[in-house]
């Protein structure tokens, strides 16, 4: 009794522990989660969420913590996981990160706009095991104290600011498996310690430029190694043989570097996949290189371009009958012909673009019924054999036969090959029309034959494409109407077809082409209206119609566009007021009404186009093959109303759109004054407001817009980044705007080389001119003739030495012309005619036969 007596009394007193032991780790553990939950606010401070995607990161959410976004945590309720990618993220990374010692991982990849250095605290976290800021603007050295994290297994830096050298220390990381520091700014040679890294299976230096010297011989040493990608840096010496003795190497990429060789042996034992040498300045004999391809006998994609003056004449039948080989690149050669007899293999992609080929032989068909993609472009090509489509054989799937000297028509054939997916024949002077019986291409998503001299009307056809995204007719002679829509359900109000024998199904119209998204069919001859049915194609991004002799009105059913981002129908003879929504397009990036007959008040809808933030694509003349982002901005980039017959006030919503880079409201009615808030658009590079009936001075803070300020920078492409990425450049002048440049009508087809223009020409302004206009250094056309500005001639205008033309003229300013003016370097016309100044002409330079009085 007393026995089960003690035994009661010893469970109660275990159970008291138990419940004790629990409530006291319930509580270390809720203080730990509340200390991660200050950590990770403090680590918040150092961000700017400019998309308000750490709402729920706030002091009264801690008990949610690992609810966070971005934020994972273990069972025990430590942050093992911070995944912010993609959120536009800016600001740095605080030392307070060093104190969450059971992180696993941080990824704040893809955010464009974190910065600054790495701090050190971040070796406190000894458990991590991935790094990754990609995609940022983070820089200075690669700091040597990652060494020191034993547990790293991915590190990607890739397309930073990083410089200078890798230091060796990197090979301290034991555990690495991912190297990842391409398009960067590093320098220097490649430790030889990552040797050492016996796990390390990709290795990626690419695109850096300015890394240097021979591939160390250890690298021979990374067993593991599956990808190694060198590619654009100048690396010179052999390449070593026992990279291609790497047991599990599959990818080797070494193009445009300075190689001058590959040290013999090793190809047969290689077990390779992928492999570019594209670009080297090898001295061995190819020969021999091509002979140990030969050997490797799991090689499935080959790229061997950039050699024209030791690879040349007809390709080597050896090549093309590789059992394994797939992919093909010999791009930038001097090859000229095909052999006629070789076995084909598998190889379903041919890349021999930039070559000496003027004609294909007529043996072609042959090896296309293999072949799913072959690249021609830029060759001497005459003529398309109609053959090579090869009817029911016919395997390919995309052909780019752009940029030869194609002069014939396009052949009937064409749509025989009924596997096409993409066409591409521009720029040549291919004559004729389209082929007949378009509609059998029902897998054809894109069709490219813009710059051409291709006439007669628009096949009649297109809806029958459901699967087409592109479609680019531009630059050619093409003349009729657009499109109409005769399928069941269309808005066609009369389709009369009765006492005829016809018989199957009447072909829809473009409404049906629901997946297009870029339709450009500018400078042609089309003419009629602009069918309605076009709004039912939601998904369009681009449309160009610009440069046509269409008429009537905007169709309102063009508010669906809800994912347009360039919007031209410029150089037409449209006419009416323009009521279409601009508000209900997500991302508009320009908008071109320019040079029709438009009238009423300017389009009421301007005021709704979307203030989300987002950013402007520009290149830096510094960094090769790269980029930079200006800071967040919003509304769209271009704007231009020019010569119509719009009236009313200088719209003020325009000062929201910090990334304005262009806007040309020229020759309409356009009345009161020009506001001060202009000076907020710091990306504006071109003003065009002239020939209206604006009054006033010009605004005084005209030096805070930066987008004349800067001499240093050429835009690239219109282009932004939205919540989910999606980079849109274009090519082939589609941008382009009208301006008056010393006195004739040009058009600039695209925002190039920082060009910078402010036109205020033919208005009502006057006053003296402020004195802020001396700060645009960037400057390169300035007219403000025919108004009624007063004053002298500020001598700060000698400070613009990129100013070309300077436009006084048909004002009232007084006084003499300043001395310095003769000394402005790039200034070629220069007019001060009919003004009221007085005293002597100044001389130097190459003033005394520019100048106008």
């Amino acid at each position: 009794m007393q026995k089960e007596q003690e035994q009661q009394k010893m469970e109660k007193v275990e159970i008291v522990f138990w419940l004790l032991f629990a409530l006291g780790l319930s509580q270390m553990l809720g203080s730990s989660s509340k200390n991660e939950a200050d950590v990770l606010l403090e680590f918040k401070k150092g961000i700017n969420d400019t998309e308000g995607n750490l709402l729920d990161w706030n002091p009264g959410n801690v008990a949610n913590m690992c609810a966070w976004a971005g934020i994972s945590c273990d069972s025990s309720t430590s942050v093992v996981s911070i995944r912010l990618t993609s959120l536009l993220l800016q600001g740095s990374i605080l030392p307070s990160i060093g104190q969450l010692t059971q992180l696993r991982e941080l990824n704040l990849s893809r955010n464009y706009y974190m910065s600054g250095e790495i701090p050190s605290e971040i070796t406190n976290c000894s458990l991590l095991e991935v790094l990754d800021l990609s995609y940022n603007l983070f820089q200075g050295r690669i700091p040597g104290f990652l060494g020191r994290l034993q547990r790293l297994r991915h590190l990607s830096l890739r397309w930073n600011y990083y410089n200078q050298e890798i230091l060796s220390s990197l090979a301290n990381c034991s555990s690495l498996e991912v190297i990842d520091l391409s398009r960067n700014q590093l320098g220097g040679r490649i430790p030889e310690s990552l040797g050492q890294l016996s796990r390390l299976q990709n290795l990626s230096l690419a695109d850096n430029s300015y890394m240097h010297g021979t591939l160390p011989r250890s690298l021979g040493n990374c067993s593991s190694l599956v990808g190694l990608r060198l590619r654009n840096n100048k690396f010179t010496g052999k390449i070593p043989v026992d990279l291609f003795k790497l047991p599990v190497l599959l990818t080797l990429g070494i193009s445009m570097n300075e190689f001058t060789g590959i040290e013999s042996g090793g190809y047969a034992s290689s077990s390779i996949v992928e492999l570019n040498l594209t670009s080297n300045s090898f001295n061995t004999s190819m020969d021999s290189i091509l002979k140990g391809i030969q050997q490797m006998k799991h090689l499935q994609i080959l790229a061997l371009g950039g050699f024209p003056q030791q690879l040349s004449g007809e390709i080597p039948a050896s090549l093309l009958s590789l059992k394994s080989l797939q992919s093909l690149d010999l791009q930038n050669n001097s090859y000229s012909s095909i052999p006629l007899d070789f076995a084909y293999g598998n190889l379903g992609y041919l890349d021999i673009r930039f070559n000496k080929f003027a004609a294909l032989p007529s043996h072609a068909s042959k090896f296309l019924k293999t072949v799913n993609v072959l690249r021609l472009a830029r060759n001497q090509l005459t003529s398309i054999p109609p053959e090579i489509f090869g009817g029911d054989d016919c395997a390919l799937e995309a052909i780019d036969m752009s940029r030869n000297n194609l002069s014939t028509g396009i052949p009937e054939t064409l749509v025989d090959c009924l596997s096409l997916q993409s066409v591409d024949l521009s720029v040549n002077n291919l004559q004729g029309g389209l082929p007949s019986g378009m509609a059998k291409l029902r897998n054809l998503t894109s069709m490219t034959v813009f710059r051409n001299n291709l006439t007669g009307p628009l096949f009649p056809q297109v809806g029958s494409l459901e699967k087409l995204n592109t479609l680019d007719l531009s630059w050619n002679r093409f003349s009729g109407a657009l499109w109409e829509d005769y399928s069941p359900g269309s808005s066609m109000r009369r389709l009369d077809l009765s006492y005829n024998e016809l018989s199957g199904q009447v072909s829809p119209g473009i409404g049906n082409l629901t997946k297009l998204t870029r339709l450009d069919l500018s400078n042609n001859h089309l003419s009629g209206v602009i069918p309605s049915e076009l709004g039912r194609c939601s998904s369009i991004t681009l449309l160009d119609l610009s440069r046509n002799e269409l008429n009537g009105n905007l169709p309102k059913a063009m508010d669906n566009f809800t994912e347009l981002l360039i919007l031209n129908v410029g150089d037409n003879m449209l006419t009416g007021e323009v009521t279409m929504d601009f508000g209900a397009t997500k991302h508009l990036v320009a908008l071109q009404l320019g040079q029709n007959q438009f009238s009423g008040p300017l389009p009421y809808s301007l005021s709704n186009i979307s203030l989300q933030m987002h950013q402007v694509q520009v290149s830096s003349q510094t960094r090769q093959h790269d980029f930079y982002l200006q800071p967040l901005c919003t509304g769209i980039q271009a704007l231009d109303l020019r010569m119509n017959n719009f009236q009313g006030m200088f719209p003020e919503i325009v000062c929201k759109w910090t990334c304005l880079m262009v806007l040309s409201l020229a020759n309409n009615n356009i009345r009161g004054t020009i506001p001060p808030c202009i000076a907020n658009l710091t990306n504006l590079q071109v003003i065009d407001l002239s020939s209206n009936h604006l009054t006033g001075a010009l605004p005084d803070q005209l030096d805070l817009m930066q987008g004349f300020k800067a001499t240093n920078v050429s835009v690239k492409a219109l282009g932004m980044i939205s919540k989910s990425p999606e980079w849109y450049s274009f090519g082939g002048g589609v941008f382009g705007y009208g301006i008056t440049l010393r006195g004739a009508y040009v058009t600039i087809s695209n925002l190039i080389d920082s060009f910078t223009l402010m036109d205020f020409s033919n208005n009502e302004l006057e006053g003296e001119l402020p004195l802020t206009l001396s700060g645009l250094v960037g400057l390169m056309q300035l007219n403000i003739s025919s108004n009624r500005f007063s004053g002298r001639i500020p001598v700060g205008l000698s400070r613009l030495k990129v100013l070309e033309s300077l436009d006084l003229s048909h004002n009232n300013f007084e006084g003499g012309i300043p001395q310095e003016i003769a000394f402005m370097p790039e200034l070629s016309s220069f007019s001060v005619a009919y003004n009221n100044l007085s005293g002597p002409i100044p001389t130097g330079n190459n003033l005394n036969t520019k100048i106008q009085l």
